[in-house]
Parts: C-alpha cells; structure tokens; sequence
C-alpha cells in the first residue's frame, strides 16, 4: 500500500479522536476538506496533506513548503487568514499555555539566534505536531516531549 493511503488512514483516526467518533463525515473528503466537522480538523487534514513535501525557504507548494508556508496554507484552507512568516504568527495569534493546547493550535520554537520565533508547527495531540523541519529534510511528525524541540519551545498561539 502506498504512503497516500497511510496518511489518510492516520488522519482519520486523528480526526476521530479529535471530533469524539460523531461528527466526522463517513467517506473520505478528497480535496474537499470544508466537509470535515470544524476548522481545526480543516486545519489538520490540510496540513497532513504535506506530509513528506521536501522543505523549501519560502515554498508554498507541493514542490516545496517552509514551516510558516504549512500553516499559512492549512488556516487558509479553513478559512482563517494568518500572516505568512512565522514570527508574525507568533505575535498576532492568542498566546495560549502549553497545558491548554488543542489540536490545530501552533507551537513556536526558537532556532535561531537574535529571532525569538523562527519556526512554527501545527499541533495535533499528544504532543505531536506537523511542521517543515529544515532544508534536506520533509514535512513530518515531530513531538513536543523530544528533548530538541522541548528545549527551544517558546510559545503557543491559537487564531
């Protein structure tokens, strides 16, 4: 079986998980996702649509995607507009506190030197997240509880 269909597999028992079984829609939605129950599953759906896209600074697309490109598309994709780089994410969403966090929620990390934001993801549950590492490598999961990203964690923001 193909990654595709692992992917969307994954997502639907998230989803699940997240909507508490009743509310998400009993076929799959394809490139629909406005079907899905409510703007963070839209969020989700549309972020794990990535989900092995190759890294490109500034990329918003299938051929290549940043960290803030992932979120700007999936919150476009429900509807939410949200500014486009990742430190103008940090300051224009609702800071929220980390024991708050809920699926579709962004977590900001500290990377860089000087920049007190210079990566965000999108948050799933149990203290994963989707996000666009780094040049070479592919969107993916990563989780809050590994010691890289707990330490350079910085904040959480909800739109």
């Amino acid at each position: 079986m193909n990654c595709r269909f692992y992917n969307k597999l994954i997502i639907l028992l998230i989803l699940l998980g997240i909507s508490g079984c009743g509310t998400f829609p009993s076929r799959d939605t394809g490139s629909n996702p406005s079907r899905l129950a409510n703007k963070n599953q839209v969020v989700i759906y549309s972020a794990m649509q990535y989900i092995g896209t190759p890294y490109q600074y500034g990329g918003t697309s299938d051929e290549g995607i940043d960290c803030s490109g992932l979120v700007y598309l999936a919150f476009q994709n429900a509807g939410i507009p949200v500014p486009r780089t990742s430190l103008l994410q940090y300051r224009k969403s609702n800071r929220i506190h980390p024991s708050r966090l809920l699926p579709g929620d962004l977590v900001f990390f500290k990377l860089e030197r000087g920049n007190p934001v210079s990566h965000v993801g999108i948050y799933i549950g149990n203290q994963r997240f989707i996000h666009a590492p780094r040049t070479g490598k592919n969107v993916e999961y990563a989780s809050l509880s590994n010691s890289f990203w707990n330490a350079r964690f910085t904040g959480a923001g909800r739109f």
